[in-house]
């Protein structure tokens, strides 16, 4: 009842009701109304997001669905552009060497002509899932062909754990689009 009322989307409108309204809404002949009063004032007390106007109308402020325009956001992204914005800072802070024993070097998801291994530096590098068996071919050449193969390390996975990962990479960058949204319109941070 507060909800719909709350929901007008025209210049003007008068939004919310007062409490004498909202009670002759929900009466009826027949009901009993003797605890009415106590569940909207124990409503009134948890919901964090009801609001009251000048009027003293009850009114749910900036309705929007956050779960549907989250899912709306991961729609909207391809793997591609999670790969190499998101996801890619996301593993790059995981995986950042911080005491250097094991490798001292990190690359995430490098194109293959763009790794330099170093004498005095074991790197990591972070591959996107082979869907055929072993190590990618390119990758594959790549050591090979490496003048230091015991100062490299290659790490993949799974098809389907990256596409966990791009899933919730893509959840990220929705929320953080959302909450970059809120800051813009100058929502309040508690609410």
């Amino acid at each position: 009842l507060i909800l719909v009322s709350s929901l007008a989307n025209i210049p003007n409108a008068l939004l919310g009701l007062t409490l004498p309204e909202i009670i002759g809404n929900l009466c009826e002949p027949g009901r009993d109304i003797a605890g009415l009063k106590r569940a909207l004032d124990e409503f009134q007390a948890r919901a964090w997001y009801l609001e009251h106007n000048r009027e003293g109308k009850w009114l749910f402020k900036n309705v929007k669905n956050m779960i549907a325009e989250l899912h709306s956001l991961v729609e909207s992204y391809d793997h591609e552009a999670v790969k190499t914005t998101t996801l890619k800072t996301f593993l790059a802070e995981q995986f950042k060497p911080i005491v250097g024993d094991c490798y001292q070097s990190l690359l995430v998801f490098p194109p293959i002509d763009e790794i330099t291994l170093f004498a005095d530096k074991v790197s990591l590098i972070l591959f996107e899932p082979y869907t055929g068996v072993g190590l990618h071919p390119s990758l594959e050449r790549f050591y090979n062909d490496a003048l230091y193969k015991n100062r490299v390390m290659f790490l993949s996975g799974g098809r389907d754990t990256m596409n966990r990962l791009y899933e919730a990479a893509k959840q990220l960058k929705a929320i953080e689009r959302i909450i970059a949204n809120m800051r813009d319109e100058k929502v309040p941070e508690d609410n």
